[in-house]
């Protein structure tokens, strides 16, 4: 079967590697070619690791002019012999030096997880590069090319252990797995990563899952990793992938090690590929560590103990989904606690750590199960009923920081909503069914109400970590939500820089007047003075002075029922005149009695000018205090008099 081809040397958004387990070499002089050859990347860590359609492929080139032709092709096992299953024409009209990625006119559809890929090239001299330090890989060939298309004994051929990497592209796995030897499939399969060639796909976890719930999946997995292995390659393996979700498994390893890797370095673990996954908005799914029966009670409850932390570690990240396979695969060990499934059921495992086909097919439905939450990307709001069913998925408009997500939890669940701008209501309305939770994120730290038709309110929560989850279940009816979006203080002033500027400077005993504009009504504008006083006012404007040179701040913030603003903080450069040594600050409060002057013939303890300046400064207190003065002067005075009388 030929298929056209044309190339652009753009990769599509939205398309994966899928095949081989190795990366194309940093190019260097060509060292392979001169040859008229078919080739078949036979090794087992050369296999295609996903179903579907392949769209493009991408391969370097060290130097194109010695190059006749370059044929891709993709063949399947037959047996002990291979079928040459598809074909492209000769793709060196679209091939050029360095890395060349080539779009298929016609994708190459119905490859399955397991088939293999060749080329056929003719050079008349070296015209690739390939890494000879990597050997752990199987090439077979055979000059000119294949006598037949079906039923090809490549196995007798030519071989080595060298890889020349045509990387094929599909559109992205639903779900990556990545994990140990129980991903990987250990004992019955192993995954395409590893080079040892164990093979029965359907037995694996992954294979048995997908045939559950139709999506598609890489199996990444690789028998004896830690979870530190699993983190470093996380990237490479999982992240660049680019799935829906990543199921993570791992951990048993790091028990079983000896010495025993530290509970603090496999939850560091852990937290890193949670993170490195929602970083990407790649949700994700969390596999408890499983049982293991060789194990002691100590051992099983420090299992226990891990899968009590990576719960928690999973509740501080959302959305997240929880796998708890133990108790699909274990039974109670009679010298544990009550209810414990610290043993794996005989009929599951050969060794009481791996499991069997019809274990992995215990495990494969826990994963299933789980799925009854299932969320949507950013931007989408997506219903999935328990069997992993999605009953209904629309785009939605943006919105400034809210985006919800949903799980269906009973029945088929009709919805409507709208999606709200910031601190607006996002009206929901259930038409048939039962929705069980709610999921707002990308918040500043605020509450948000769940709110009845009738505006009654049925459950309140303050986001943690950006994120809200409404766990009531909802049934028929029309409900509301409301984030209180905190005020933002969007323009300030002085008197002095006429703009944003937060650095000014100005002359001791100078006022200067400062102000700010918030994007909402606010009830309390809290203004401090140099660290010290702090007043809260209606007024969003506020004046002051100070009598000593040096740097000083004033802060301001404001508040409202939705909570605290942003903090905007002036800093101020106070310069002294000369004949100027001290001066009184004006009142923070806001009052605008001014400030004295002093002179060095007029300091304190020089008679009349010490009364001069005590009256002064009466005069420059606020008025209502100057009537408590008063008041108390005049009561003193009265009491003396009468005291006088007596005698």
């Amino acid at each position: 079967m030929i298929f056209p081809v044309a190339a652009n040397n753009i990769l599509s958004p939205g398309l994966t590697k899928t095949a081989p387990y190795a990366d194309i070499p940093v190019q260097r002089t060509p060292n392979w070619g001169g040859m008229d050859a078919e080739f078949i990347q036979a090794g087992h860590n050369d296999r295609i690791r996903q179903n579907g359609t392949i769209y493009q492929i991408r391969f370097a080139v060290a130097d194109a002019s010695k190059l006749t032709q370059f044929i891709f092709t993709i063949w399947r096992k037959n047996g002990t012999n291979y079928d040459r299953i598809a074909t492209t024409d000769n793709l060196i009209n679209n091939i050029s030096n360095g890395i060349n990625i080539i779009d298929l006119a016609t994708p190459i559809e119905g490859v399955q997880e397991g088939d293999f890929y060749g080329y056929s090239i003719k050079s008349s001299a070296d015209a690739l590069y390939i890494d000879t330090n990597v050997t752990d890989h199987r090439t077979f060939y055979v000059s000119d090319s294949v006598t037949s298309s079906t039923n090809y004994n490549w196995t007798h051929q030519t071989n080595t252990t060298y890889v020349f990497v045509v990387e094929p592209f599909m559109d992205k796995p639903y779900m990556a797995f990545i994990g140990d030897s129980i991903i990987s499939g250990f004992p019955e399969h192993l995954s395409f990563l590893q080079n040892e060639d164990v093979t029965d796909i359907q037995a694996s976890i992954e294979n048995k899952w997908s045939r559950k719930v139709d999506k598609s999946y890489q199996n990444m997995g690789f028998g004896g990793d830690t979870t530190g292995k699993l983190n470093s390659r996380f990237i490479s393996d999982v992240v660049d992938l680019s799935p829906e979700f990543v199921l993570i498994e791992g951990g048993i390893n790091d028990i079983n090690a000896y010495p025993v890797i530290d509970y603090t370095t496999t939850l560091d673990n852990w937290e890193s590929m949670i993170q490195k996954a929602s970083n990407k908005k790649i949700t994700p799914v969390i596999m408890l560590i499983l049982p293991d029966s060789r194990a002691t009670n100590e051992r099983s409850d420090n299992i226990s103990y891990m899968n009590e932390q990576l719960i928690k570690l999973a509740n501080l990240y959302s959305p997240s989904i929880v796998v708890d396979a133990r108790c699909h695969i274990g039974v109670q060990r009679a010298s544990g606690p009550p209810g414990n499934c610290w043993d794996i059921d005989r009929k599951y495992t050969g060794d009481g750590l791996h499991y069997n086909s019809i274990g992995n097919e215990r495990i494969a439905q826990a994963i299933k199960d789980s799925f009854r939450f299932v969320y949507g990307k950013e931007g989408l709001y997506n219903l999935i009923q328990p069997d992993g069913t999605i009953i209904y998925s629309t785009s939605l408009s943006d919105a400034t920081n809210i985006s919800l997500r949903m799980a269906s939890t009973t029945g088929t669940a009709n919805v409507s909503l709208n999606m709200p701008a910031a601190g607006e209501y996002a009206n929901i309305t259930i038409y048939s069914g039962t929705i069980g939770l709610i999921n707002i994120d990308n918040l500043s730290p605020n509450q948000c109400d769940l709110l009845s038709s009738d505006s009654m309110n049925i459950e309140t929560k303050v986001a943690m970590n950006g994120n809200i989850r409404f766990t009531k279940k909802l049934p028929s009816g029309t409900y509301s939500i409301r984030c209180n979006i905190p005020p933002a203080i969007i323009v300030w002033n002085s008197s002095r820089t006429n703009g944003k500027s937060l650095s000014l400077s100005v002359n001791v005993s100078e006022n200067v007047n400062f102000s700010a504009i918030a994007d909402q009504a606010i009830t309390s504008w809290d203004w401090e003075y140099d660290g010290i006083y702090s007043v809260s006012r209606t007024n969003n404007d506020f004046t002051a002075s100070w009598a000593d040179p040096g740097l000083k701040t004033i802060r301001v913030f404001a508040e409202n029922q939705n909570g605290t603003s942003n903090i905007i903080t002036w800093e101020v450069n106070v310069t002294a005149k000369s004949n100027q040594t001290m001066n009184n600050p004006q009142d923070v409060n806001g009052s605008r009695g001014g400030s004295v002057n002093m002179s060095s013939s007029e300091k304190p303890g020089s008679g009349g000018s010490t009364l001069n300046a005590l009256i002064s400064s009466i005069v420059a207190l606020p008025i209502k205090l100057k009537f408590l003065i008063v008041f108390f002067l005049l009561t003193i005075a009265i009491m003396f008099g009468d005291y006088v009388k007596s005698k």
